[in-house]
């Protein structure tokens, strides 16, 4: 890791969610700070170690340390979408309000962080967008499919103008902002614009998670297979995300955007669809914050509202 780019301070930081994404920010700042890994249910992993396989493979054991919650800089929440309320709920007396609460899942999560934000006003929640694929090997083993990059994530909370978080909470997420992680090539960025890249990831999530599912596509490279249908499903997603976006008023290029979709698909041509992870594992997907967002017209929304019921069906036998 080139020490020049991480910040001066020793800091602590918390990841809950021991799955890919989870052990893949872990592993990040494991070389950075003291950090400290848990599971959803409040466990943390220290009995057991998780195993990063970097882009080049090379393989590196994760460590985690415990600590003092109340020294805490920072936490990031890396569960399933429909985790977060129990997790927040189990974990927000022991987070100091100057630590940011980065969420970090597939869905829409807007309407989560709203109320959130109502019922904490005190604490700053993000929103995030990750562009690496981590694919599972065996339990506790993950590999970085993607070379440079990144973890972006940005403000949403109104209290983010008070003076306590310029004088507390956003020197820090600077000095984090400058940081790349040298062995998974990941960079981390502070970003403004973060709830353009969480629109366009809802937008490729919920497109290429749904169709794979639907189609039973082991890696993601064969939702192309479908192209006509992945083309009626980018349509009524786009059309769905500026009712689900509008108060944010974003200017979208519907053309641009389905070339960013058809990009991803090759980058990550060969990876293991995570939606169809988790039905083959039996774990309840994410499906109501994807393609379940259009049962609110689904008559507007008719490939949708197909596919959403289908997978619904495949939910009903999760554990």
């Amino acid at each position: 890791m080139d020490k020049s780019s991480a910040p001066a301070q020793t800091f602590h930081t918390a990841v809950i969610g021991t799955g890919s994404s989870g052990t893949a920010v872990a592993s990040c700042l494991s070389r950075l700070s003291e950090c400290m890994q848990f599971n959803s249910k409040g466990l943390i992993q220290n009995n057991h170690k998780h195993t990063l396989i970097s882009y080049s493979g090379t393989p590196c054991t994760i460590e985690c340390s415990e600590f003092d919650f109340s020294t805490l800089d920072c936490v990031f929440i890396c569960t399933k979408i429909y985790q977060i309320k129990t997790v927040i709920d189990q974990y927000i007396d022991k987070i100091p309000v100057s630590a940011p609460i980065i969420l970090s899942c597939n869905g829409f999560i807007l309407d989560i962080l709203d109320k959130l934000i109502l019922s904490y006003p005190t604490h700053h929640f993000r929103i995030s967008y990750v562009d690496f694929g981590v694919s599972k090997i065996k339990d506790y083993t993950y590999k970085v499919n993607s070379s440079d990059s990144s973890f972006i994530w940005g403000s949403y909370s109104r209290s983010d103008s008070s003076e306590f978080y310029h004088s507390q909470v956003f020197p820090f997420e600077m000095k984090l902002s400058n940081y790349k992680d040298e062995f998974t090539r990941i960079s981390f960025i502070f970003s403004d614009s973060c709830i353009r890249h969480n629109c366009n990831k809802w937008i490729f999530n919920t497109c290429l998670n749904s169709l794979c599912t639907y189609h039973d596509c082991r890696t993601n490279g064969e939702v192309l297979n479908y192209s006509e249908e992945l083309k009626q499903v980018f349509d009524e997603t786009f059309n769905l995300s500026k009712i689900l976006f509008k108060k944010y008023q974003l200017q979208t290029d519907s053309d641009s955007l389905f070339k960013g979709l058809l990009s991803l698909i090759e980058r990550t041509f060969l990876n293991q669809n995570s939606m169809v992870s988790d039905i083959l594992e039996h774990r309840h997907s994410e499906n109501d914050y994807l393609a379940g967002m259009s049962r609110q017209d689904p008559q507007s929304f008719p490939l949708l509202s197909k596919i959403y019921s289908y997978i619904s069906k495949l939910d009903a036998n999760s554990n």
